[in-house]
């Protein structure tokens, strides 16, 4: 949600024209990423895509704390195409999974809420920071550039604690999916 409320301004900023086709690259890789990410979890296990999904959006965050030109901005589009499009199923279908049957789509639907508060937290949260950090530095393209690098700290919190806590969440997918 950071990436797509504020790269418009951002890339015009930088001088950077055309940036509407980032929204188009990652419109077509998120459509290739969704459908290989049930099959990536069938295959290596939800642990080892949730994994490379969140290395991916901080690795999205870090390309455009740097772009400089349409060329990495669409390089961080298949990123974050790649990160999103493969955590979001694994997300659901983890959710999904650590419900008993019964619960499945309370359990689906409390995914769908924790991310769409996610996505007003992240958005209001960045917008503060990219004032805070304008107003101390002095330069709207700094301050963007950083609020896009610091958006990584909350990705590396989320691997920390998927990687605490995968074992407890194994179970509970292991205890409910024999039920």
């Amino acid at each position: 949600c950071c990436i797509s409320s504020f790269i418009a301004i951002y890339a015009g900023l930088r001088n950077v024209p055309d940036i509407g086709l980032y929204f188009t690259v990652y419109a077509l890789c998120l459509l290739v990423t969704r459908p290989i990410s049930g099959a990536m979890i069938d295959k290596i296990g939800h642990d080892l895509v949730l994994v490379f999904g969140i290395v991916c959006f901080g690795v999205s965050f870090f390309l455009i704390s740097i772009a400089q030109s349409l060329i990495v901005f669409l390089a961080a589009a298949v990123v974050s195409a790649l990160g999103y499009g493969v955590c979001q199923p694994t997300l659901n279908y983890m959710c999904i999974s650590c419900a008993p049957k019964s619960h499945r789509g309370a359990a689906s639907s409390t995914n769908n809420i924790g991310m769409s508060l996610g996505f007003f937290l992240g958005v209001s949260s960045a917008g503060y920071l990219v004032d805070w950090l304008n107003a101390r530095m002095g330069s709207e393209v700094a301050a963007y550039s950083n609020m896009y690098l610091i958006m990584i700290l909350p990705m590396a919190v989320a691997l920390i604690y998927f990687l605490i806590m995968r074992r407890r969440i194994a179970q509970s997918i292991q205890r409910y999916s024999a039920a």
